[in-house]
C-alpha cells in the first residue's frame, strides 16, 4: 500500500516490482532488527541507484509484527530535510502500533471466520449421516460454501418439467433473478447441459459465456455447477457465481468439488432411504391386503358357516321341546345338535390354527423336504381305506426355513391331493422340485377332481372351498395357512387345474443363503 507520490517514475517502478532482499538496508535492517530505522539524511545510493533518489532527504522505517513476528515495514519518506524528534518517533511508534492491533483484529476475525465455516462443514458431515430431507441437507451444503467464499452466490436446482428449478437462492440474489431461477431455466442451456454431460464439476470463467447461457444473468460474471444424478440423467445441480468475471482458483475449486461430493453422498444416502421406505411401505401394503381379505373371509363365515350350525343347535333343540312324544324325530335330533356342534367346533379350531400360524415366529434352518413329504405321506395313510396309490416322489432339495411351518405346507398339501383323489380307481400323486437361477420350484401334481379354473383365485383365502360342503369334508382354511406360511417365506403360490383333471402346480420363492425357501404355485383342486 502506497500513499502519496514518491517523485520519479524509475523509483516508482524499482518499488512496485519489489526491493531485493538483502541489498536494501531501509528495509533490511529494521526487519533483522526489529528496531526502528531513522535517517536524518537518508543514504543515497544504499537501496536504488543513486539518480532515483536525489529528491529524498530523510526517511524512517518500523518494523510491523503480529505475535512477536515481522510481517511488514512501515516506511514514511521526506523530500524536505527533516531531524526526526522524539514526537515524531512517538507519532510514527503509534501509527504502526494501531496497524499491528488491526492486523491481529483482522487475524482473529478470519480465524472465527474459519471456525465458523469448520463447525459448517461438520454440520454438513454430520448431515450426510443423519439427515434424510434433501432439501436441508442441500441448504447446509449451501451455508458451507457462503462460509468459505462469503463473495459468492450459491443456488440448488432440482430437474422438473424439463425445466432446471432453483429450490433455494443465497439472499444477495436479486428478486428479480431469484423469481427467474424459481421459475426454471432449460436443461438445454449449454453450462447445464456441459455439466450433465461431462457428469462432473463445470468452471465459466467468462461473462460472456455465462449471460449466453444464461438469460437475465448480466450480473453473474462467472459460475460453476456441480451435476448430481439418479442413474443416468442429471437430478439435481449445486451452483455458485459471482457478479465479476474471475479465473476460478484452485481453493475454489476444490472447495467446491468436496462440498459437492459430500452433497452428493446425503443425496445418495435419501434417496436409498426412501427406496427402502416404499419398498417397507408397499410390504406392509401387502400384508395388510392380505389381512383385509382375510378378515372378510372371515366376516362371511361368521355370517354363515358358523351361524348355520348354531341354527340347527337351536332349531332342533326347540323341535325336541316341541315333539317330546314323537319319538323318531326327537331320537334323531341329538344326533345332528351333536354333528352341529362339531363343525362349529372345527370350524372355530380352525380360525384358531390359521391364527396362531401368522403370530408364530419362524426358526430357519436347513430342512430336507423329501423329509416333510415322507412324514405327510405317514399322516396321510390313516385317510386311505384301503385305497391304493401311487407316489411319484422326485428328488427334493435341502432349503432354508422353518421346519414346523414347512411341514404344515406339506402335510395340508399331500392330504388334499389324497381327499381330492378319492373317487378315483387309481390314484396317482406327483412330487417334484426344479431349481432355476434364482429359486427352488417345487410341484405337486395329481389325477383328482380338479376346479375350474376361473376360481383358482379363490381357492388360497379363508374359508373359500370350492366344491360344496356336503361332498367333501374341509374347513376352508388349510391352504389358507399355506399361503401366510409360504408367504412368510418370502415366497408365493398358486394352482392351475380343470374339472376332472389333475393338473400340475408348484411352489416357489427367492433363496436364501443355502439352498431355498420352498413357497408355491399351488396345488391342484383345494
Amino acid at each position: 500500500m502506497q500513499t502519496g507520490e514518491v517523485g520519479h517514475p524509475d523509483l516508482q517502478a524499482f518499488i512496485d516490482a519489489g526491493p531485493l532482499v538483502g541489498i536494501t538496508p531501509s528495509v533490511d535492517l529494521p526487519w533483522t532488527t526489529r528496531n526502528p530505522y531513522d535517517q536524518d539524511v537518508y543514504a543515497k545510493g544504499s537501496d536504488t541507484p543513486i539518480e532515483m533518489v536525489q529528491h529524498v532527504n530523510a526517511a524512517a522505517s518500523l518494523p510491523v509484527t503480529r505475535r512477536g513476528e515481522v510481517v511488514g515495514m512501515f516506511i514514511a519518506v521526506l523530500f524536505a530535510e527533516r531531524e526526526w524528534t522524539r514526537t515524531d518517533r512517538v507519532v510514527l511508534e503509534t501509527v504502526t502500533r494501531s496497524l499491528e492491533l488491526a492486523l491481529e483484529r483482522a487475524e482473529q476475525t478470519r480465524e472465527q471466520d474459519g471456525r465458523a465455516a469448520l463447525d459448517t462443514f461438520v454440520a454438513l458431515t454430520e448431515a450426510v449421516g443423519s439427515d434424510l430431507d434433501p432439501q436441508r441437507v442441500a441448504l447446509r451444503a449451501s451455508d458451507v460454501l457462503r462460509a468459505l467464499l462469503p463473495q459468492l452466490s450459491v443456488s440448488y436446482y432440482d430437474q422438473e418439467d424439463g425445466l432446471w428449478k432453483a429450490r433455494f437462492v443465497s439472499d444477495d440474489v436479486s428478486p428479480e433473478l431469484s423469481a427467474i431461477l424459481r421459475a426454471g431455466l432449460s436443461t438445454q442451456l449449454p453450462v447445464y447441459a456441459h455439466a450433465a454431460a461431462q457428469r462432473r464439476a463445470v468452471f465459466v470463467d467468462s461473462r460472456r459465456e455465462v449471460a449466453a447461457d444464461i438469460p437475465h444473468t448480466a450480473a453473474y460474471g462467472a459460475a460453476a455447477v456441480y451435476p448430481y444424478f439418479e442413474g443416468d440423467n442429471a437430478s439435481h445441480l449445486l451452483m455458485i457465481s459471482t457478479q465479476q468475471p474471475r479465473a476460478w482458483t484452485s481453493r475454489e475449486r476444490a472447495i467446491l468439488v468436496a462440498v459437492g461430493r459430500s452433497l452428493g453422498l446425503a443425496l445418495a444416502r435419501t434417496s436409498r432411504a426412501e427406496d427402502i421406505r416404499l419398498e417397507a411401505l408397499e410390504a406392509k401394503n401387502a400384508e395388510l391386503e392380505t389381512a383385509n381379505e382375510e378378515l372378510e373371509a372371515f366376516t362371511y363365515s361368521v355370517s354363515h358357516d358358523l351361524m348355520t350350525p348354531v341354527r340347527h343347535i337351536a332349531g332342533f333343540a326347540d323341535l325336541a321341546t316341541r315333539h317330546l312324544d314323537d319319538a323318531q324325530k326327537t331320537a334323531r335330533s341329538p344326533d345332528i345338535i351333536r354333528q352341529a356342534a362339531q363343525r362349529m367346533n372345527t370350524l372355530i379350531e380352525a380360525m384358531l390354527h390359521l391364527s396362531r400360524t401368522g403370530r408364530q415366529e419362524l426358526q430357519l434352518g436347513l430342512v430336507n423336504l423329501g423329509g416333510l413329504v415322507a412324514m405327510a405321506q405317514v399322516d396321510a395313510a390313516t385317510d386311505l381305506d384301503g385305497r391304493a396309490v401311487e407316489w411319484q416322489i422326485g428328488v427334493l432339495p435341502l432349503v432354508q426355513g422353518d421346519r414346523d411351518t414347512l411341514q404344515q405346507v406339506i402335510s395340508n398339501l399331500i392330504a388334499n391331493a389324497v381327499k381330492y383323489t378319492r373317487q378315483r380307481e387309481r390314484a396317482v400323486i406327483q412330487v417334484w422340485a426344479q431349481e432355476d437361477e434364482h429359486a427352488w420350484s417345487i410341484f405337486g401334481q395329481d389325477n383328482g377332481a380338479g376346479f375350474d379354473p376361473g376360481h383358482a383365485h379363490r381357492l388360497f383365502g379363508i374359508f373359500q372351498r370350492l366344491p360344496r360342503a356336503a361332498e367333501l369334508e374341509g374347513t376352508g382354511v388349510g391352504l389358507a395357512n399355506v399361503r401366510r406360511i409360504v408367504t412368510r417365506h418370502g415366497g408365493t403360490v398358486h394352482a392351475i387345474g380343470a374339472l376332472g383333471e389333475g393338473p400340475p402346480s408348484a411352489s416357489r420363492c427367492p433363496g436364501q443363503g443355502e439352498g431355498w425357501i420352498p413357497g408355491g404355485r399351488g396345488h391342484h383342486g383345494m
